[in-house]
Order: structure tokens, then C-alpha cells, then sequence
């Protein structure tokens, strides 16, 4: 798949610039690669200067589609597209880049071989495209980072504010002792606490029942975190003072942290970003919604859900089907009637492409 202007009309180069429009993006360009526009076909090229790489790399931004369904509906069907008439040489999966999703793979056509990677976010009302070339692997890996730094600090219309980087995630079985009123009593019992560290100094301690995506930290930075508070790390330990001044001490050991006040050990939760699990989850106990189905095209159906999973996840409809995506261990539900749904999601078994079982607000379904 040579890129070169066989693959597209490309026109007249213009000078790098401060961030500049590209479709339905307002973005920087990767530094001193020059813009081509290609206005019949109403995309944007982006090239690199080097000699051994301007005609064998392209970073593509193409015109919005303004359409509905959420970006991974687009990105199969486009990929779908993609891959007529074209030889899948190496899988290199699907993944996420902040709003965006993407897929890649090593594919060969009559032109020949290339890697190639296709991003898709929802802009607004319209979905945007985009899509990094590259004639070898070495090619591909020497700009990749370069063209996900561009996408990523773009913005466009509707974008949610980013909120801060995230340094760790742990979960973990804690016990405490509780009053009981059966019992009348205090009784020892279990729970499961998250703890999630952010890069500015900030560590918070689980979050709302529709994950940490749910959040708009352009309007309420942390404040639907149940707790929050000062983070200070050492060679050892990680300790969190919490409003109004208790503390929470985390020693690091051998890959999980330990909290000695609740019995806990804490493990890293699974990074679970762009993942389209193939499986069906049930809960035996008919307590939540017993039969949960993920698609690895993005599609999910779920079966014999009861009145508790709408109330848990803000009027969700106790049967249904749709698209899926995943991303900040939370599981973002499209319905078929156009209603999205988001509730806390987390592999507590198995891989993040093949979990044995996952939890849906801390409530565990076993695959079947």
C-alpha cells in the first residue's frame, strides 16, 4: 500500500503552524511534519520531513461523518471496508487512546505491505476519523507515538476535559468489623475497597457505581469520589491523608500494596482500555442481572436483569442489547434505543481480552 499520491490526490504543502483544523479536529500537528490537503476527497495529510519516510508514512485526518452510533460502530464497519481486497499479514488488535479507539493490523494489497492503524471518537454530532500508514514496523514504530500525542491533545466539539493522570488502580478484599442489627452485634465482614492514585498528588478511594468514565472533570473534578485526598509517596509506602485528617498507609510489597486497619491486600486492577471481550457472564444467585453477553465486534446483549439493575445504573432497561466500549474500568453501554449507560467494570479473573470473570459495580459474574 504505497503512500504516495496513487493512494490519494495530495495537494500543495503548507508551512507547521500552532494548532490548526483538520476535519472536526482542532489539533497540533506532529512537529515539523508538513500538511498536504487533498480537497476533492476532503482529507488531511500529515507527513513526516525525513527523506526515507515522507513518501512511506501518512498520518490521515478524514472528514467527519455525521452520523449516529457510538466511534466502534464506525470503526468496524470502516475497517470492515478497509480490509476488501486486502491480506490480514499480522492482527495487531483494537485499544484506546483517551476518547478515541482504534485498530491495527499488517495488511497487504497488489500495491504491497504496510501497517496501518485506524482511530475513530465522536465529535459532536459527527464521527471522526483518522489514520496513521506505515510501509514497515520500524517505520510504523518510530512515529506512532508522535501521531497518538496529536490525536490525543486534540479537541473538538463536546470534548470532556481530561481529567488527571492516573498513576495506579488497586483492588482489594477488606474486612471490617460492623454492626450488625440481626445479629446484635458487631460482626466481622467482607468488602471490596478500590484505591485509585493520580499523577498531581491526589488518591482517591472508590468511585461512583458508573465508573471513574462517568466523570466530567471540566464540571466536578473529583467531587463524586467518595473519598479524596493527599497523596505523598516514599521509597516504601504510599500514604493518604483524607478530609478531615485521618490517614490511609499503603506499603508497597512485591507487586500489591498493604493496608494494615482493614486486613487488606491490595493488587493492580487489570488495564482493561479498549478491550472487546468475547463471553457470556452469569450470576447465579439471580441478585443482579444474571446473563450478560460481550461481543468482541463491540456488541453486547443482556438477559433476565432485574428492577435492581435499573435503579444501579440510572433507569437501564431490565432487558436489552447494543454496543459496548470499555475504558477507565468502566463498561459504556449504547442501547439500541439510543440511551447510554455506563456502571463500574473490572476483570477480577483472567485477561483483559479473556476475562473469567468480571465485576459490574464490585458484583461478580462468572463466565460461563
Amino acid at each position: 500500500m504505497k503512500i504516495t499520491a496513487s493512494l490519494v490526490l495530495i495537494l500543495a504543502a503548507t508551512a507547521a503552524a500552532d494548532p490548526e483544523t483538520a476535519g472536526a479536529l482542532r489539533l497540533t500537528r506532529p512537529d515539523t511534519w508538513d500538511r498536504k490537503d487533498d480537497a476533492a476527497n476532503r482529507s488531511t495529510f500529515f507527513l513526516p520531513p525525513e527523506k526515507d519516510a515522507s513518501s512511506r508514512v501518512a498520518f490521515i485526518v478524514m472528514p467527519p461523518d455525521e452520523v449516529e452510533g457510538a466511534p466502534s460502530d464506525w470503526l468496524a464497519a470502516k475497517w470492515k471496508g478497509l480490509l476488501e481486497g486486502r491480506k490480514v499479514l499480522t492482527d495487531g488488535g483494537s485499544g484506546a487512546l483517551g476518547d478515541w479507539v482504534h485498530r491495527t493490523a499488517r495488511l497487504q494489497d497488489d500495491t504491497g505491505k504496510s501497517w496501518t492503524r485506524l482511530y475513530s471518537v465522536r465529535a459532536g454530532r459527527k464521527i471522526q476519523g483518522a489514520m496513521f500508514v506505515a510501509e514497515t514496523k520500524k517505520l510504523f514504530e518510530r512515529y506512532a507515538d508522535a501521531v497518538d500525542k496529536s490525536l490525543a491533545d486534540a479537541s473538538w466539539e463536546g470534548k470532556r476535559a481530561a481529567g488527571p493522570k492516573i498513576k495506579g488502580a488497586w483492588s482489594g478484599i477488606v474486612m471490617r468489623n460492623r454492626w450488625d442489627a440481626l445479629a446484635k452485634g458487631y460482626v466481622w465482614k467482607s468488602g471490596t475497597d478500590r484505591f485509585v492514585l493520580f499523577e498531581n498528588g491526589l488518591a482517591a478511594k472508590d468511585w461512583p457505581d458508573k465508573g471513574l468514565d462517568s466523570l466530567d472533570f471540566s464540571v466536578d473534578p473529583l467531587a463524586k469520589l467518595d473519598y479524596l485526598g493527599k497523596l505523598e509517596e516514599t521509597e516504601k509506602e504510599y500514604v493518604i491523608t483524607w478530609e478531615p485528617g485521618s490517614t490511609t498507609t499503603l506499603v508497597k510489597g512485591d507487586g500489591k500494596l498493604l493496608e494494615s486497619s482493614t486486613h487488606g491486600e491490595f493488587f493492580p486492577m487489570t488495564v482493561v482500555d479498549g478491550s472487546r471481550p468475547e463471553g457470556t457472564f452469569h450470576r447465579p444467585d439471580n441478585f443482579w442481572p444474571n446473563t450478560l453477553v460481550l461481543h468482541a465486534d463491540g456488541t453486547f446483549e443482556e438477559q433476565g436483569c432485574l428492577a435492581l439493575w435499573s435503579a444501579l445504573v440510572d433507569g437501564a432497561p431490565q432487558r436489552g442489547k447494543g454496543t459496548y466500549e470499555i475504558r477507565l474500568w468502566t463498561l459504556r453501554m449504547t442501547y439500541e434505543d439510543g440511551v447510554t449507560r455506563t456502571i463500574a467494570y473490572e476483570v477480577t479473573k483472567g485477561t483483559a481480552e479473556k476475562p473469567e470473570r468480571v465485576a459490574l459495580n464490585t458484583y461478580g459474574l462468572d463466565r460461563k
